[in-house]
């Protein structure tokens, strides 16, 4: 990474930077996600408007995939003034508010499950979870849990302003599992995406857009193998392992079930598929467009794969047509296009 903003640091700056990038990406990825610099944003300035966080970091997101140090860079430049004084002085108030960072709330492997887990819940892609919304899911995961329960959960996590970010979260996480075996822990986490989708089924589908709703149904004829206007639950779990290769057959059939699955025939219809797109990918337009690409793209790589021979070539002529300029790459729009 050699951004320009990045060049432009005094090394003191620098090394703040790469500190506050590390709380946040302990994992060494070298991208932070869209939760973790809301939570970034809340640690400094409890009661910012999300929207704004949101405007921000697409703002310096170099693509897709998050957040690099050039970035955050550009970012506490844009925050906290292009001197040094200011600069350090703000990096350092993050880092103090970090709290030791994401790291040090949840492992690595339970952090990746919960991190799954968040994203299925916060339905609207804002960044956090209100207390009305994180109510609901509690209760469809146990129906003794009170109001007030809930609330003086959100104390407990460090949760400010009625709403909960990814790092509250995980400490949530780790208060209800964390003397839990791995395998507990899986089931847990499990039970808990089911209630999810329990919750968001009744109306997610509803909230996408035209556009989202035609690429649904594009995921949802791959994996109609019968084409007879259903998915089979063996080949939903196939779906649903794309995005989590840990899950059983026992949560599979559970998320199956929950989106309105039969359960005598096992079969699943076009608008309980909605439905789980919605969950999974958001209502958001341009993040549920992204999202979609990864099981539609595995799904297409398995079957150009399992071509004949002869079909292989017809299949290398058409593509020549939409890579004119023989970089054997197509750019997505003609991808998408052609699709």
């Amino acid at each position: 990474m050699s951004g320009d903003a990045w060049r432009t640091l005094t090394p003191r700056a620098r090394a703040d930077t790469e500190a506050l990038f590390r709380l946040y990406d302990p994992d060494g990825t070298g991208r932070i996600q869209q939760p973790e610099f809301m939570s970034l944003c809340r640690s400094y300035q409890p009661d910012v408007e999300p929207s704004l966080v949101i405007q921000s970091f697409e703002s310096v997101a170099r693509d897709e995939e998050g957040l690099d140090r050039d970035g955050m860079a550009t970012w506490l430049m844009n925050a906290f003034a292009s001197t040094e004084s200011g600069f350090v002085e703000g990096a350092a108030a993050l880092i103090r508010n970090a709290n030791g960072g994401i790291g040090v709330v949840l492992p690595r492997a339970r952090r990746q499950r919960a991190h799954t887990l968040f994203m299925a819940y916060d339905l609207d892609r804002q960044g956090f979870l209100d207390t009305e919304l994180f109510t609901a899911l509690c209760q469809q995961y146990d129906p003794t849990i009170s109001t007030t329960g809930v609330l003086k959960t959100f104390e407990m996590v460090k949760a400010t302003h009625g709403r909960i970010d990814i790092l509250a979260f995980y400490r949530w996480i780790s208060m209800m599992f964390g003397e839990c075996t791995d395998q507990e822990f899986d089931s847990g986490m499990q039970d808990l995406l089911v209630s999810a989708a329990v919750v968001a089924s009744s109306h997610a589908s509803q909230k996408l857009s035209g556009e989202c709703r035609v690429w649904g149904c594009k995921l949802f004829k791959l994996f109609d193998k019968k084409r007879n206007g259903t998915i089979s639950i063996s080949d939903f779990a196939q779906l649903c392992q794309v995005y989590d290769p840990t899950m059983t057959e026992h949560s599979v059939r559970l998320t199956f079930e929950a989106f309105g699955g039969t359960t005598g025939a096992d079969t699943v219809r076009l608008e309980q598929f909605l439905q789980w797109c919605g969950t999974m990918f958001g209502s958001d337009e341009i993040f549920f467009l992204e999202a979609i690409k990864e099981p539609i793209s595995q799904v297409l790589q398995q079957q150009s794969k399992a071509l004949p021979p002869l079909w292989h070539q017809w299949a290398l002529k058409l593509f020549s047509i939409y890579q004119p300029n023989r970089t054997l790459k197509m750019r997505d729009s003609q991808f998408w296009s052609l699709y």
